[in-house]
């Protein structure tokens, strides 16, 4: 059953998508806080079976969500809980001897039976496993999950010294679940570069102190401290004009 929570939070990921927005937009123009980027993870997901207006109603005004939607939604959600349960199926008479995993589930492939490898499919995005060819059934987990394994630790090990930065991070987090690789890998490039551009900043102000280093030991006739504190500076940039060149 899809109550109206789950309903409501997959049309505000819909529109917010559409609108090329990250969760960390949506949260500045709803209620102008990033921390506000949380509550929009659980209505998106539906962890927030009957949530309150005042805490999705700023979200649907900054997405042009309407009141008719909302109620449309709220009625879709009550004809699905009115809707009367299935009867159920006669249970059948025990066989003299037990079903084989092969009659219940299928042929195995390789030591999996076909259901267990459908399931797997599933949770890693595919929508009609129950069309795959054997292989395709077999390895679609593997690869999607080998993407997985190189995007995870990029992404985990990023560090955060920016709102955008944890942004794109928790963007490029919310793409994997979703299976969308491409979109979480261009994430994670961006994050790279603002990294990069906040690095570089942060290594411009820490040479200027040096100068000023150099500068005063200059002014006590230090000749050699002063070289080699100007050495230090034109080092410290050294990796990044390599960035550029490459």
């Amino acid at each position: 059953m899809t109550g109206f929570g789950v309903l409501l939070g997959r049309l505000i990921l819909r529109e917010r998508e559409a609108r090329g927005w990250i969760q960390r937009d949506l949260a500045m123009r709803a209620f102008n806080d990033p921390d506000k980027v949380r509550r929009i993870s659980e209505l998106e997901n539906g962890k927030v079976a009957s949530p309150r207006a005042k805490n999705f109603q700023p979200f649907c005004e900054a997405l042009g969500i309407t009141s008719d939607q909302i109620e449309a939604l709220r009625a879709e959600a009550a004809g699905m809980e009115e809707e009367p349960a299935p009867t159920p199926m006669a249970k059948p008479e025990e066989p003299n001897s037990p079903i084989s995993d092969e009659a219940r589930f299928g042929p195995r492939i390789e030591g999996h039976t076909r259901q267990v490898l459908e399931n797997r499919s599933l949770r890693f995005g595919h929508e009609m496993p129950d069309r795959m060819h054997q292989w395709n059934l077999k390895h679609f987990p593997i690869s999607e999950a080998k993407e997985m394994r190189v995007l995870e630790p990029q992404i985990g090990v990023m560090p955060e010294p920016t709102g955008r930065i944890v942004a794109l991070k928790s963007a490029a987090i919310e793409a994997i679940e979703r299976k969308d690789l491409d979109k979480a890998n261009r994430l994670l490039v961006d994050a790279k570069e603002i990294q990069r551009e906040v690095m570089l900043e942060s290594l411009k102000q820490h040479a200027e102190l040096i100068e000023i280093e150099a500068k005063i030991a200059l002014a006590r006739n230090d000749v050699k401290e002063a070289h080699r504190l100007y050495l230090s500076i034109a080092a410290s940039f050294r990796h990044f004009d390599k960035d550029q060149r490459n």
